[in-house]
């Protein structure tokens, strides 16, 4: 087996592992904040894909705010950044776990071609640092297209502590008519805000542009 190959298969085994450990003890993330509006129980319905939802609002967006481990593992090496996203779905797993849609036999498979699909740019402009990742093809509101994980230059980023500054803005799928896709973020706590809308297929520079906008920062592009 190529040794890549098997450093992965030892990742997603772990992440499993992890997954039936939490479920085997009753952890169920989030407990503590029972009014989270990001929990499965305030949701107006279940996501469609439960995995990608929640990967994508609760477990990579607490980690941005976090800045834990893995976010910072993501950050420094996206390309050999298979370990942290796996853990990152491990988690996301524990939430949709509590979805009745929610389908663990395909987990894995569902995981390793939602990896296949994510990529990852770094700019720096005015005084932020901006983490662009791209989302697998979105299929269902409101899973994204983009997000862009925001920090300001020179401010302590101190692991298991939010920093002020920290954004997370997102452009994502939108079931409004006439509109593909809303201009989005979520706070430190959970709260979404939608900032507007587009009618047409987004792209990278459509986040950049518009995080651009939100910062105050002057696009020279």
């Amino acid at each position: 087996m190529d040794p890549n190959q098997f450093s992965k298969t030892c990742s997603i085994t772990a992440a499993l592992v992890l997954f039936a450990a939490a479920l085997t003890a009753g952890e169920a993330v989030g407990q503590a904040t029972a009014a989270s509006p990001e929990r499965p129980s305030a949701q107006p319905k279940p996501p469609a894909r439960p995995l990608l939802y929640f990967f994508e609002h609760v477990s990579l967006r607490e980690a941005a705010f976090r800045y834990d481990e893995d976010i910072q593992r993501l950050i420094a090496n996206p390309r050999q950044a298979d370990e942290p996203v796996i853990r990152l779905f491990a988690k996301a797993a524990l939430y949709s776990a509590q979805v009745p849609n929610f389908k663990s036999e395909t987990m894995v498979d569902d995981m390793t071609g939602f990896m296949r699909q994510i990529s990852f740019e770094t700019i720096r402009r005015g005084g932020y640092t901006i983490h662009l990742m791209g989302m697998p093809t979105p299929e269902y509101p409101p899973e994204a297209y983009y997000i862009a994980i925001v920090y300001k230059d020179g401010e302590p980023l101190v692991e298991g502590t939010p920093a002020p500054s920290t954004r997370y803005i997102v452009l994502e799928k939108t079931p409004v008519a006439g509109r593909v896709f809303a201009l989005a973020e979520w706070d430190v706590n959970g709260k979404h805000k939608t900032h507007g809308f587009g009618n047409h297929e987004p792209t990278v520079r459509d986040l950049v542009a518009h995080t651009f906008q939100i910062l105050g920062i002057k696009n020279t592009q």
